[in-house]
């Protein structure tokens, strides 16, 4: 005689329990919306993410990822009055004459912020056009906690998810289309790279090698809430944007506002004189989501920030 399986009673949830779980879900979900928007700019889940969710290994950037790279130059070139040992064996009248026409060769190159705006502006928007192929070196992305705000009810699983989620990726990517080059490569889906204008410039150095141009440009903060594509923050990076929102559905949840501010922008990248062409480039720019969210009949605000760091090398 067959003994009768005795089935276990699976205990239902609370309605405050399965409110919790619904906002909780609802907050994962849109973490790893976010996070696999900024880490493919055409909105598609990447396989970083992908990974990220299959492995429990922990992301490879370092803490200080957003650390200053000492191999870049981001600071102004400074005149340097020392004499050189060939310097110091001249008389006094020719050591004087040259340091003078070292002077006037550093003033010669000094740039108005108006001057290297248009310098970069051009460089840029001649990369989609021209480029042959686009690799992306790394990826770098972290929440900034003195921004995190989470309800209670979500504040662990939101956590969680995202340092589980929100990474970036050391390893490269390559475009090699023009497909790709566009849809991927700052401003992504767009057919420029920069709308920028001087008055979004906090300070603009230009350092003149001789061959290159070092251009180091650091933004003040967007002052346009939610920017549209081209206007902003959102004409100069691969920025979130508040229509991914009205792509998430997620049954009883929904965004009652979405508001995205940039902030911390800087551009750094490397002009060949020559050609005029940038050969390669670093964009960092952070965005501060505040989002009102309707779920199970609970109003929700949600805040935190998505600092971002990529470097490009370009081929022509």
């Amino acid at each position: 005689m067959k003994k009768e399986r005795t089935k276990k009673e699976k205990t239902p949830m609370s309605p405050q329990v399965k409110r919790t779980w619904i906002s909780s879900v609802a907050a994962f979900v849109c973490v790893i919306i976010i996070a696999a928007t900024l880490n493919n700019s055409a909105g598609k889940i990447s396989d970083a993410i992908i990974k990220a969710a299959d492995s429990a290994v922990p992301s490879s950037a370092s803490e200080d990822a957003f650390a200053p790279d000492n191999s870049e130059n981001t600071t102004a070139a400074t005149p340097d009055s020392t004499l050189t040992p060939s310097q110091k064996a001249l008389t006094p009248s020719d050591a004087t004459e040259a340091v003078s026409e070292t002077a006037a060769s550093a003033e010669a190159a000094v740039k108005t912020t108006a001057e290297i705006v248009s310098i970069y502006n051009t460089a840029a928007n001649k990369i989609k056009p021209n480029a042959k192929s686009i690799t992306r070196n790394y990826s770098k992305m972290k929440s900034l906690p003195e921004y995190l705000q989470l309800p209670s009810a979500i504040e662990s699983l939101g956590k969680w998810a995202i340092e589980k989620f929100v990474k970036g990726s050391d390893e490269p990517a390559y475009f090699t289309t023009k497909e790709e080059i566009t849809a991927y490569f700052p401003v992504s889906s767009e057919n420029y790279t920069s709308h920028l204008t001087t008055d979004m410039v906090k300070s603009a150095v230009l350092k003149d090698n001789g061959t290159t141009y070092d251009i180091t440009i650091a933004l003040y903060n967007d002052k346009i809430t939610s920017p549209k594509k081209g206007t902003g923050y959102a004409g100069v990076f691969n920025t979130v944007s508040a229509s991914t929102f009205k792509d998430i559905s997620i049954p009883g949840t929904k965004f009652e506002s979405v508001k995205i501010n940039g902030i911390n922008g800087k551009i750094q990248c490397t002009v060949d004189k020559a050609t005029g062409n940038i050969t390669k480039i670093v964009f960092t720019n952070t965005d501060v989501l505040n989002l009102g969210v309707k779920v199970a009949g609970s109003n929700l605000d949600v805040k935190f920030a998505l600092a971002c760091e990529n470097r490009y090398s370009i081929k022509y």
